[in-house]
């Protein structure tokens, strides 16, 4: 397992009133996969059940090997 940067836009529905074009709001996200496609599928599947993000329209625009090689989870 190794860990993957996917970089994401959502689109809110929301326009520009200067340009016309569709407002996207843009985040990096940190997912532990095996290969870029896993990483991918798990961040859909993430992204698709999460409330707050559900409904919103958003695409992932890169997905990178992070060298990254663990994470520290504290429980507090």
């Amino acid at each position: 397992m190794g860990y993957y940067i996917c970089k994401v836009s959502f689109f809110s529905g929301e326009v520009s009133k200067s340009t016309g074009k569709a407002k996207a709001s843009r985040s990096e996200i940190l997912v532990e996969a095996e290969t870029v496609t896993h990483a991918e599928t798990r961040l859909h599947e993430h992204l698709a059940g999460d409330n707050s993000t559900a409904h919103l329209d958003f695409e992932v625009t890169s997905v990178a090997q992070s060298k990254i090689e663990s994470v520290v989870h504290l429980k507090g």
